[in-house]
């Protein structure tokens, strides 16, 4: 089992890397070069989806993905790497930085998978926006597929820990499970609320990929939220303590959002179930039938004339 990290080194250094594959922009001696990336579509006997990939500019030892209303910043090697944890047996730790425009201007650009994450049924909870956003960037930026949603992976037992979604990455099944590295409301997050985070997400992470019994993923991605780079350092000293059997297969994408409160602020979605009704109970339609067949009403109504 490998375990890497992914340095940035501080601010983000120049290095001269060239692509080993088509999601990786080129970084050229002269600052940068463009590569558009193509959409295509894909069908096979499984499940049929779009590629959206989106261009991706590489400069400074970084790759940008410019996507309609946001854009990203990974390590120039991130994809490989990805590519790696894909094929083999690894642990992985990436950082990525996001800015985007308002919730508002977001929603619309979509791709599809990510507008499907948005608006089918989910199991609850305040995450809307940070699941949808995290199936956008793992569609635009790696070209992860949709294959199924919260509500359509079954596990047994039935109340197992979850995975939020599952996708197709470079022909291989994965799981997705999206969560926010948030403090408390008077405290900054330290280390041990972020050791406390990792080591129940990534217990989950293991105990839904053992029960799920619908899809084929044998390891996932377990995407965090940054709401800013002091997060990101606490989350990465905190993944430096975990026990191995934790971390196992998992790849943690941790991704600073700091332009989009939202993300952060999104209020519970769990829909609202109706009061439950009492035993017995008449609605206003049954009470006015008994009312009309009651026999005695029309004496009732002669008595009250006279």
């Amino acid at each position: 089992m490998t375990t890497i990290r992914s340095s940035r080194g501080g601010p983000w250094e120049p290095t001269a890397t060239t692509a080993p594959d088509k999601r990786t922009a080129l970084t050229a001696e002269a600052g940068y070069e463009t590569k558009q990336a193509s959409e295509y579509e894909t069908a096979d006997t499984h499940y049929a989806s779009t590629v959206y990939q989106s261009p991706t500019l590489g400069a400074y030892g970084c790759t940008i993905v410019l996507a309609p209303q946001w854009s990203l910043r990974l390590g120039a090697e991130d994809n490989v790497l990805i590519t790696s944890f894909v094929r083999t047996d690894m642990a992985l730790l990436l950082q990525t930085e996001i800015q985007t425009r308002s919730w508002i201007d977001v929603l619309p650009s979509l791709c599809a998978d990510a507008r499907r994450v948005y608006e089918e049924d989910h199991a609850g909870g305040s995450s809307l926006i940070s699941e949808s956003l995290s199936m956008e960037v793992l569609a635009r930026t790696f070209g992860a597929k949709l294959h199924k949603t919260e509500m359509q992976l079954a596990y047994w037992p039935a109340h197992s820990a979850m995975t939020d979604f599952s996708v197709e990455f470079d022909g291989v099944s994965l799981g997705v499970s999206v969560t926010r590295a948030l403090a408390h409301p008077t405290a900054p997050l330290e280390v041990a609320d972020a050791l406390r985070l990792l080591q129940k997400k990534l217990s989950g992470v293991l105990k839904s990929t053992a029960a799920c019994y619908n899809a084929e993923w044998r390891k996932q991605i377990l995407h965090i939220w940054a709401r800013s780079e002091r997060v990101v350092r606490v989350l990465e000293e905190a993944y430096s303590l975990l026990e191995p059997h934790l971390i196992a297969n998992t790849l943690c994408l941790v991704t600073h959002c700091g332009s989009l409160p939202e993300l952060f602020e999104e209020k519970s979605t769990i829909r609202q179930m109706p009061p439950p009704r009492l035993k017995g109970a008449k609605d206003e339609q049954h009470l006015k039938v008994l009312a009309e067949s009651d026999p005695t009403s029309a004496a009732r109504t002669r008595a009250g004339s006279w």
